[in-house]
């Protein structure tokens, strides 16, 4: 997995937080799926067997909301 600076993965985390608030403004919280977040942020989805090692506390969470945390931290 590429290294990103932790400024850009900082900014990027932002970004992802911004577009989960806007779909959560039109769709609310109940209604919005990791998919709506997805594209509203523009960012592609991780595999869940992207996620790390060290993020062993996702493995009882389902791929997706596994995939989205890998996202996030």
């Amino acid at each position: 997995m590429p290294r990103v600076s932790e400024a850009h993965r900082v900014a990027r985390r932002a970004e992802i937080i911004d577009a989960a608030l806007r779909c959560f403004t039109r769709a609310g919280y109940q209604r919005t799926s990791m998919a709506d977040i997805i594209a509203e942020s523009g960012c592609r989805p991780v595999p869940s067997t992207a996620t790390s090692a060290e993020n062993n506390s996702c493995s009882s969470r389902s791929p997706t909301t596994s995939s989205a945390i890998g996202i996030l931290h």
